[in-house]
């Protein structure tokens, strides 16, 4: 399992779909390299 994590300086800003779908597709990536 790999983990990403994004910040933001706003707090209460909300990320969109696309910002959540990048840091599930990186996680993926780094889960499955780890495997290796």
């Amino acid at each position: 399992m790999g983990t990403v994590v994004f910040l933001h300086k706003e707090e209460h800003k909300k990320f969109s779909e696309v910002e959540e779908k990048m840091a599930a597709v990186a996680a993926e990536f780094l889960g499955r390299q780890m495997e290796q």
